[in-house]
């Protein structure tokens, strides 16, 4: 199932705890920061159109992430992603880290307009892509331009390559 995120201005925390069903917490035509959320069995977060989540805090770790059209991350906290997220369109105004967890998986398959934001892909974390990421990329782990299967290009800001990172054809 999805919830749908309202919080009202001057905050609070959002609680959600869909028990034990796999959730998705849908952020549309709202602003979370991640101070107001406590994540109980939440496996992903979806952020769409005139949906922003907030950073606010220094570290903020979700198994799953959609960042689609319209959406927006922004703060200067970083979110650690440890299971896999899809990067469809949409903004990264924040100064934070998008950190790619050991065995987890971030897909660039659109434009994401990013002048000060880094993704820094750990040891055993992969990206893969054909998108646009206008920030920096500290690839410390696999990188496939494409995807898995076939080569293709993904456009970057900044590259940064390290000796434990491998870009794969």
């Amino acid at each position: 199932g999805a919830f749908m995120a309202a919080i009202a201005a001057g905050g609070g925390t959002f609680l959600a705890d869909p028990g034990s069903v796999d959730s998705t917490l849908d952020i549309e035509n709202e602003t979370l920061s991640a101070s107001q959320l406590e994540l109980l069995d939440i496996d992903s977060i979806y952020i769409g159109a005139g949906g922003t989540l907030d950073i606010d805090t220094a570290s903020f770790t979700i198994d799953q992430l959609v960042l689609d059209s319209g959406g927006t991350l922004s703060g200067d906290g970083n979110l650690v992603i440890t299971q896999a997220a899809n990067l469809l369109g949409g903004a990264d105004t924040g100064s934070g880290d998008i950190t790619v967890a050991n065995a987890a998986e971030l897909a660039i398959a659109g434009s994401i307009s990013a002048s000060n934001a880094t993704i820094h892909n750990l040891p055993g974390g992969v990206v893969i892509g054909e998108g646009t990421f206008s920030g920096t990329l500290i690839n410390d782990g696999q990188l496939y331009p494409g995807g898995d299967a076939a080569p293709g290009a993904l456009s970057l800001g900044t590259f940064i390559q390290t000796q434990t990172g491998e870009l794969n054809e």
